[in-house]
């Protein structure tokens, strides 16, 4: 190697500038390959400590980072059974709810059951009063237990309903029959008072047997109230 080609190197290990008078100088060139020899074992020796130190922070901290991980992967188990929790628990809770619906409906067609037959004694003990009613000729107790019966609401409840309300037309029917009956009987007589009391009004003036059409005007103005 030529004197410029060892100068130009060592100058840039050195980081300095050589004459060509010292780089001919042997003695200068062995003390520093000697020193340059000597840094890097320092170099070496520093290297080496820093990995070992680094390898015993990386050691006293592996136990930690492995809880963590193990820690992590415990939080994620418990998130996939809370997870599967929530859906029982809502799967749970939309049976519960169309149970409730359905008992809900199930209460409401019974109240509707229980509205019917409460309406079906109630027709059948207003007929028993009707009928002791028109036996003793007391019409106007009959007409009132028949009115207090027609505020029967027997809509929605089908064909039971429909039994009600042939029941309630039975009864009026068989209490016009009678009243007609009775202002025929009254009309034939000429009997004045009678026919008043059946109308439910004092008589202005005598009157002539009333015809047929009035009479049963008037039934229906008795039942009707």
């Amino acid at each position: 190697m030529a004197a410029a080609d060892v100068a130009e190197a060592l100058r840039e290990v050195l980081g300095e500038t050589l004459d060509e008078e010292r780089i001919l100088d042997l003695e200068w060139i062995d003390s520093t390959i000697r020193e340059l020899q000597e840094r890097e074992a320092q170099l070496l020796a520093s290297l080496h400590d820093e990995r070992a130190l680094s390898l015993q922070r990386d050691a006293q901290s592996l136990p930690a980072l492995r809880a963590r991980g193990e820690w992590l992967s415990s939080m994620s188990s418990e998130f996939r059974e809370l997870r599967f929790g929530l859906e029982a628990a809502t799967e749970h809770s939309s049976r519960i709810s169309a149970h409730v619906r359905r008992l809900h409906t199930e209460s409401a067609r019974v109240r509707e059951v229980r509205s019917f037959v409460e309406e079906l004694v109630a027709l059948e003990a207003c007929g028993e009063a009707v009928d002791e009613a028109l036996g003793r000729q007391d019409f106007g107790a009959a007409v009132e237990r028949v009115q207090a019966l027609l505020t029967a609401d027997a809509a929605g409840i089908g064909a039971e309903g429909e039994r009600i309300t042939d029941g309630q037309r039975q009864l009026v029917s068989r209490l016009e029959a009678s009243l007609q009956r009775e202002i025929d009987a009254a009309a034939a007589a000429h009997d004045e008072a009678r026919l008043s009391h059946m109308s439910r009004r004092p008589p202005p003036h005598p009157t002539p047997a009333l015809s047929p059409p009035l009479r049963r005007s008037s039934t229906r103005r008795l039942v009707s109230g």
